[in-house]
């Protein structure tokens, strides 16, 4: 939840004990792998186990919806569109 970033996508990786953010810098190796891991347990799971799981926190939609998100922000900053490479 804290890792999110809402304005712009993707996920800040520097997080303190309380979850502030302590450098506002992006990794992709991180946003990468945190939209697997969006994508693996939103498939994992129902929504209503993903629910009850979260304390009523998380749905199936929310979790998607951030990694896609995500997937854009790197798109949009970590692939060079002239040959596509990261």
């Amino acid at each position: 939840r804290h890792s999110v970033d809402l304005e712009l996508g993707g996920f800040f990786a520097c997080l303190d004990e309380d979850g502030d953010i302590y450098d506002r810098r992006k990794f992709m190796w991180l946003n990468g792998r945190q939209i697997y891991m969006y994508a693996t347990i939103a498939e994992t799971y129902t929504s209503d186990e993903l629910f009850s799981l979260s304390n009523s926190k998380l749905s199936r939609d929310k979790l998607l919806k951030d990694a896609e998100v995500a997937a854009n922000f790197m798109y949009a900053h970590g692939v060079r569109e002239e040959d596509g490479k990261v």
